[in-house]
């Protein structure tokens, strides 16, 4: 098995996966897929030794991962979409922007500005309605739900439910998840404070409206071998 740290040009986030060393590129794209969401018609990849020189640049459909790793068993894999554009925003002048009148948004009824008046609340003091948000999805969440969890830019991860609440490092409520796989960043503590526990790079601390919750079998890590 070789052991591979995946990389893409549209996120900085970073996951090993382990690949049989005589997986076909053509079969290895298509894992790929599923775990980056990279288009197989735009995908581009480059293999790195584990010191990061490149080993192949495009390599064949029809050779193996054997034929460019040798006996190196770390490799990093580089997976560009070539339908991104990454730099196209850069330039937040360039985004076309919804602008509308102030006379045309005072004749909406569905405005802000319209809820803070029927409520008497000036705008100044509408930092409340913030405050809390998300709360009324982690009241439906309970430690031990089967989850899924949607991050863009992320592939999809299944765990379980370890903590729900207050937590030190950021304000409202997070939720604690076990993955099934170590796809985390953490063994369920932050700054050395634990809220549950579970081993290192099992453990996340997300938003409950990235959540999921669900029958979802569990998940050993051979079962994620694609």
């Amino acid at each position: 098995m070789i052991n591979a740290t995946i990389k893409t040009n549209y996120s900085a986030n970073e996951l090993t996966q382990r690949f049989p060393s005589d997986l076909c590129i053509k079969d290895l794209k298509l894992k790929l897929i599923l775990i980056t969401g990279a288009t197989l018609e735009h995908m581009h990849i480059q293999i790195f030794d584990s010191s990061g020189k490149i080993l192949k640049d495009s390599p064949e459909e029809f050779t193996c991962l054997k034929d460019y790793c040798g006996l190196d068993r770390n490799i990093t894999l580089n997976v560009i979409d070539k339908s991104i554009n990454t730099g196209a925003f850069d330039d937040i002048s360039k985004v076309q922007k919804y602008e509308i009148s102030n006379d045309a948004y005072a004749n909406r009824i569905d405005t802000v500005r319209n809820f803070l008046m029927q409520h008497k609340t000036s705008q100044n003091d509408s930092s409340h309605l913030n405050k809390g948000s998300g709360d009324t999805n982690a009241a439906k969440i309970n430690i031990g739900d089967r989850c899924k969890v949607f991050i863009k830019g992320q592939p999809v991860k299944i765990g379980t439910v370890m903590f729900t609440g207050e937590t030190h490092f950021k304000p409202g409520i997070w939720i604690g998840v076990k993955y099934d796989k170590p796809l985390g960043k953490n063994d369920g503590s932050i700054d050395d404070k634990r809220y549950f526990e579970c081993d290192n790079k099992y453990g996340a601390f997300v938003r409950s409206e990235n959540i999921e919750i669900g029958n979802f079998p569990e998940l050993s890590l051979e079962s994620y071998e694609i």
